[in-house]
């Protein structure tokens, strides 16, 4: 018998992930500063209905760039 069920989330997706915008709020910064990080490829963001980041992996990003 064959399963027809499809995992939408893998092993490798954080289990940390928020929005762009709700980051930018949570820790009071600019969504294009996000945008800008991600663009210069510091961090992934993973497609759940809307792009989302994972909240820990950006943490990391910005104790060391700041």
């Amino acid at each position: 018998m064959k399963n027809n069920v499809i995992k939408l989330i893998n092993e490798k997706t954080p289990s940390d992930l928020i929005s762009f915008k709700d980051f930018a709020c949570k820790y009071n910064m600019k969504k294009g500063y996000l945008y800008k990080l991600h663009s210069a490829g510091k961090f992934k963001r993973y497609k759940r209905g809307v792009w989302k980041i994972s909240e820990s992996e950006v943490l990391n990003v910005l104790e060391r760039v700041i």
